[in-house]
């Protein structure tokens, strides 16, 4: 009996330790999209924010200009997602307040800061602008 004991241990012993030396390496084929499924890129003057006081700037420059630095997704989904949905969330913000017929600038200096909505939708939508405005004025998209 204790021979059988020591030798399951030997073997389980040796099992394990063969087994740590094994270097496994596992590959996983990964379809390419169909042609229908491929992602298309849109133009920036198609983004419509819903009408409020605050309005997007108008990119001069397609998603496509800023590249090999900033792909043209990041472009597209910064503009259309992210700047979007800032602008849209300001306007209902601000929407029958006094901060509906002030700048941005001026909400910004006179913000309350545990107002979350304001504050986060406020930044977001100023930091965007002068992002578009910067790389408008930039040698990149000329």
């Amino acid at each position: 009996m204790k021979m059988k004991q020591l030798l399951l241990l030997v073997v389980f012993t040796f099992v394990l330790l063969s087994c740590n030396d094994k270097k496994l390496t596992e590959v996983v084929e990964v379809p390419l999209p169909a042609a229908e499924e491929k992602m298309t890129i849109g133009v920036p003057d198609d983004v419509k924010a819903e009408e409020g006081a605050f309005e997007m700037v108008k990119l001069p420059y397609s998603y496509e200009a800023l590249a090999p630095h900033i792909d043209a997704l990041t472009m597209e989904m910064h503009y259309s997602k992210h700047y979007l949905t800032y602008t849209n969330n300001l306007n209902k913000v601000v929407a029958g307040t006094e901060m509906e017929n002030t700048t941005i600038e001026d909400i910004l200096k006179k913000l309350d800061v545990s107002n979350a909505d304001l504050r986060n939708n406020a930044g977001g939508y100023y930091n965007h602008c002068l992002f578009w405005e910067c790389i408008a004025q930039s040698r990149w998209t000329t």
